[in-house]
This record gives structure tokens, C-alpha cells and sequence, in this order.
């Protein structure tokens, strides 16, 4: 007569029979329907490096237009790490405006200028919402690694400041004794929660099932230092200054050009906005090319309307269109101007 298995060998054998068919149900619905979590969680996930981050591989529509993200997670085809001989590598950092948000991947500006002529290989590392805390970091871990002769910053004039100085979940830099400090500690998930954010992120089996499992706290709502309800319009243009500085350094550092980008809002288009102001006036960035697109777009008799589709300033197709020739003569340029020269009558 066999012996009974002893109690812990069976409960062993208990969990890892169920494990397997958790794995077998998860592979199985991935098989079936590959692209179920783009059609049903969107474009992003967690990110413990930015506060989240573009989904790998993401086929599916984003605002309202079909979308792709590329296995190196960022939007348009991929490139290799290394430039073609005889190409110039361009890295964009931004947000909203510079990933495309409303237009189709081949109309970003950073497609049209690639597809322009040979001359330029782009690589669009964009992600909406970013502020350029997120976007130093990324340059700096990810940016890089493709050896770019030319790195731009895109600046969005109406909410790049208040992000920079916000309490959104992700990590933030502050001026301490004129030195930034990068916070990063509160992005750091123990693993219980790392786990069930995977599930979130992740898991076709979970959101399957999610309908009638309990309700639990997303990982992303959790509290953050509210550093940005302390900082004022004056602490956060001094942190975002120091932000460009330190993208200048960095870009230097690697043999790189750099160019730094004003997308106009609808205030800054007409002329009246505090923050485009406070860019003009600054000494902090004496000696780092800043261009105002807004009257690079008034110099061509373009008109608000027809280059931006809302107040904030995301570009319509025949502003992404707009945007990538200007780049390109920018580009082309032995010198764009310095910072007063780039702004213009916004100075006054």
C-alpha cells in the first residue's frame, strides 16, 4: 500500500500545480489575444526610473489615433545604437507635443524631419507628461546609449514649470545651496506591491479576472512629497533652469550639441505669456541656444489656429509639418542664436 505524501510535499505540490495553471492560463490568453492589454490599459505603465513609461511593443489606438511604440519603448521605428555613416543622430526629449499626441507616428515632426532628407537619423524618447526632470533622466540613462550628435529639448511653455515643481508620483529634483538634488527614494515599491503592479501592468489573466477580485490601491495614487505646493513660480523657473544647465552639461559631456525648444502656448503665441518671459530675461542659461518657435511660426505668417489644436499648444498635422522645417533649418544652421536673439521682441 503507498504512503501518504507528508502534509507540507502536498501542499507543495498544491501550489505549484495551481502555479502552473495560472502560467498556462496566462500564456494562453496572451496567445489568443496578443493585444488585449493595449486595447485595455493604454499606452503606459509604472516606472520606478520615471513615474511611468511607454508601453514596449504598443500597437493600438492613443487619443484617438492608431499608435505604435517600438521594442526599445519609444514611438516610430527602431534605430540601431550606433548612426548610419554620414547620418546625423538627433535625440528629442518632450511630452505631449513632441511624442504626437493627435497625430499618426509618420506625422510627429521628429518623422518628418528624419524623412526629410538622409541627413537626419531622429530618435523620439517623448512621453506625455513628462516634465524635464523625467526627461534629464531619461537622456541621461537611456539617451545617450545612442551616441547622439544633437540632443533637443522640447519645452512646453504652458505646463512644463508646473511640472517641474508638481507632486505628481514620480521622482523631482530641487536647488540645494545651488546644487540639484535628485528624489527618487519614494518611487521604490517593496515587493508586495511591485507584484501587484506587475498584475496591473502586466497580466492578461488579471484583468480578466479583475471584475471579481476586491478592490485594491493602485500603486500610482500613493502619497508624494508635495514638494510642488511649496515652490512657488520663482523656485520652480530656478529648478528648471538648472535642469537645462544640467542637460547642457551632460550633452557637452558626450560630444553633443544642444537645443533647446519653446513650443508656444496660445498665450505665448500672442505674446503674453509670464513664462516665455521669464526665459528672455534669465542670465542662467547665458550661453545655450533657446528658440522661441512661436515667432519662428509668426516669421512664416503662420496663425495660431492652423499649427495648434487647443490652448496648450499640441501641434495639428500641419504644424508637426511647420515644426520639422524650422528644426531642420535650426539644425542646419552653424549657430541658431543665443538666448536673447532667439526670443526675439518676447524680451521686451
Amino acid at each position: 500500500m503507498r504512503k501518504p505524501l507528508p502534509e507540507f510535499l502536498l501542499a507543495l505540490s498544491t501550489v505549484a500545480a495551481f502555479g502552473a495553471a495560472l502560467l498556462v492560463s496566462e500564456c494562453s490568453l496572451r496567445l489568443v489575444e496578443p493585444r488585449y492589454l493595449d486595447r485595455t490599459k493604454g499606452a503606459t505603465v509604472y516606472s520606478e526610473d520615471y513615474g511611468w513609461k511607454l508601453r514596449r511593443g504598443f500597437r493600438g489606438p492613443f487619443h484617438g489615433v492608431f499608435t505604435t511604440v517600438n521594442d526599445q519603448a519609444y514611438r516610430g521605428p527602431s534605430h540601431p545604437a550606433s548612426p548610419e555613416a554620414g547620418r546625423t543622430r538627433v535625440v528629442m526629449l518632450g511630452d505631449s507635443i513632441t511624442f504626437g499626441v493627435g497625430v499618426s507616428d509618420a506625422e510627429t515632426f521628429s518623422a518628418l524631419l528624419e524623412a526629410r532628407s538622409a541627413r537626419f537619423d531622429v530618435i523620439n524618447l517623448a512621453v506625455e507628461g513628462y516634465g524635464t526632470d523625467q526627461e534629464l533622466i531619461r537622456l541621461e540613462r537611456e539617451g545617450l546609449a545612442y551616441r547622439p550628435a544633437v540632443v533637443v529639448l522640447n519645452f512646453c511653455v504652458a505646463n512644463d514649470l508646473v511640472n517641474n515643481a508638481g507632486s505628481a508620483p514620480k521622482p523631482y529634483f530641487t536647488l540645494e545651496g545651488g546644487v540639484l538634488s535628485r528624489h527618487d527614494a519614494h518611487m521604490r515599491l517593496p515587493w508586495w506591491r511591485a507584484a501587484a503592479q506587475w498584475l496591473e501592468d502586466e497580466s492578461h489573466l488579471y484583468h480578466r479576472l479583475e471584475a471579481l477580485l476586491p478592490a485594491r490601491p493602485n500603486p500610482l495614487a500613493r502619497e508624494t512629497p508635495s514638494h510642488g505646493d511649496r515652490a512657488g513660480p520663482k523656485a520652480s523657473a530656478e529648478v528648471t533652469f538648472a535642469l537645462i544647465r544640467r542637460f547642457d552639461e551632460v550633452s557637452r559631456k558626450a560630444s553633443a550639441r544642444f537645443l533647446v525648444l519653446l513650443h508656444p502656448d496660445q498665450t505665448a503665441f500672442e505674446k503674453r505669456s509670464s513664462v516665455l518671459r521669464r526665459f528672455c530675461k534669465t542670465d542662467a542659461l547665458a550661453g545655450i541656444a533657446v528658440v522661441d518657435l512661436g515667432a519662428r511660426y509668426r516669421a512664416l505668417g503662420l496663425d495660431y489656429d492652423s499649427i495648434a489644436r487647443d490652448v496648450q499648444g499640441h501641434l495639428t498635422p500641419l504644424g508637426h509639418h511647420f515644426a520639422a522645417e524650422v528644426i531642420e533649418g535650426l539644425l542646419t544652421e552653424d549657430s541658431p542664436g543665443g538666448l536673447r536673439l532667439a526670443c526675439g521682441d518676447e524680451a521686451s
